[in-house]
């Protein structure tokens, strides 16, 4: 009796805790776990002046370009500080619209281009090109603020308004892939993922990419790449297709082995000039495979770990001397790992409060268990790390430091990059679209204008990195 009295008791106590912890993260990250999306159109409330029936120019060009690509807008005919509103109008897949609108002075001329100059009012703030695209927000009240482009293309309107009046409109399309790639489906030698390439006579530069804890194949990314003159295979190592397992746990990395030994025997890729790309939780098997195949041309960790975590099985825990089992393994073998299963901040999420993981990974950042940190000082190969500094899910910029100073404590003599993109969070596109947000009781940070104006040098850093050191 007195036992039941006191587990009953103890379990008060905890459910207490766990309450009182969740009002603290409303108190601390309250603000962070949402994003402003509602919509009002600056162009209502603009101070319009002048006459505008004169002759106008609308300049959108390219009028078809990839969406990791940005176009120059700009438009001619107006009065000297004359104010002109521009608007970038969409649709997404599922049926949603998009739009965003700022309001621009015409310079001495008379003339405005936005690649130049920012807006005196509207959706974003500062010189930024691209501003109007991943600015948009959903033009009416959306349940899942997740703007979704049809990956053969979608269309975007600007618009060039002034008064309540459209002066002119031209139409561009922006695509998610080039039209004109071969795809390949890929169930064999272990291997389940898309391969896409440009059809050339010559072997192309190859990328192998890896997603991370959403699971799946990162089709779009391989998509993304091929557009760019690479052969690009984005694999699905769990809740994928193909016999693959339903969790992150466990994971062998001989499924990145096969990988490799599949891209090298394919006619269109050049054996000597292939990467890997890991994002998040893929960002520790790319390393670690890395590792292992000397071979490799150059790396990419984008938001990365510089160690190995223990896998997603929350129903596993009791393996492992009660430990949550590694999310890799090698020969059978699992690899040493740090155990991010459980914390405070875990169970105010199951509160269905904002919580940010990054204290849950600090403490291995601080204290790893021993072999678990990635011996990075073995590849031998280039490397690219993408960081953000207000990374809530786990601490990315302090990995990616850790990893840089690893590296220059045993003297590495590849070169090494190390893109810290200041006041991101976990999850920023590699194209010019309204930012991810991720919804939910987990936070990971960011605002959208911080994670909108770091797409460019989120992508352009990748494509630069590999045209460099894979030479295309």
């Amino acid at each position: 009796m007195l036992r039941k009295i006191f587990r009953g008791c103890l379990v008060f106590i905890v459910i207490l805790l766990v309450a009182l912890g969740g009002l603290v993260a409303v108190a601390i990250f309250g603000a962070t776990s949402d994003w402003d999306w509602s919509w009002e159109d600056p162009l209502t409330q603009a101070g319009w002046n002048g006459d505008y029936s004169g002759s106008y120019t609308l300049s959108a060009e390219p009028a078809t370009a990839l969406a990791s690509d940005p176009i120059t807008i700009s438009a001619t005919g107006f009065d000297a500080g004359q104010p002109v509103g521009i608007r970038a109008k969409t649709t997404d897949k599922n049926g949603n619209g998009w739009e965003s609108a700022a309001v621009f002075e015409a310079d001495s001329s008379g003339n405005i281009d936005i690649s130049s100059q920012a807006p005196v009012s509207g959706a974003y703030d500062g010189v930024d090109p691209m501003g109007l695209f991943w600015s948009m927000r959903p033009s009416e009240p959306l349940e899942d603020n997740l703007f979704v482009g049809d990956d053969a293309g979608y269309s975007v309107t600007i618009s060039l308004e002034a008064d309540g009046e459209t002066l002119q409109e031209q139409v561009v399309t922006r695509l998610k892939r080039s039209p004109d790639l071969v795809r390949e489906d890929v169930f064999e030698d272990g291997v389940t993922g898309v391969f896409y390439y440009p059809e050339q006579a010559e072997p192309l530069p190859t990328i192998l990419i890896l997603g991370g804890s959403e699971g799946g194949i990162p089709e779009n990314a391989a998509g993304l790449w091929a557009s760019h003159g690479y052969a690009a295979l984005a694999i699905g190592y769990f809740a994928a297709e193909g016999n693959k397992p339903d969790i992150l746990s466990e994971i062998p990395l001989e499924t990145f082995d096969d990988a490799l030994a599949w891209l090298a025997a394919h006619p269109a890729v050049d054996a000597d000039r292939i990467a890997i790309s890991g994002t998040s939780r893929g960002s520790e098997a790319a390393l670690l495979t890395a590792v292992a195949h000397p071979e490799l041309a150059a790396v990419i960790a984008v938001v990365p770990s510089s160690m190995v975590w223990s896998g997603l099985d929350f129903a596993g825990r009791g393996q492992n001397e009660g430990r949550v089992p590694s999310a890799w393994t090698r020969n059978g073998e699992q690899l040493p790992s740090n155990d991010n299963s459980f914390s405070m901040e875990t169970l105010r999420s199951l509160f269905g409060q904002p919580s940010k993981l990054t204290g849950t990974f600090e403490a291995g950042l601080n204290n790893p268990v021993e072999g678990s940190v990635i011996p990075v000082e073995e590849i031998e190969a280039p490397i690219l790390l993408i960081s953000g500094t207000d990374d809530m899910l786990w601490p990315s910029d302090e990995f990616a430091l850790q990893i840089v100073d690893r590296l220059e404590t045993n003297g590495f003599s590849y070169p090494v990059e190390n893109v810290i993109l200041e006041g991101t969070g976990h999850a920023v596109r590699s194209t010019y679209e309204p930012p991810v947000f991720i919804g939910g009781t987990i936070v990971v940070g960011g605002s959208r204008e911080a994670n909108g104006k770091a797409t460019g040098q989120n992508w352009q850093s990748r494509v630069n990195f590999l045209d460099e050191h894979l030479g295309q």
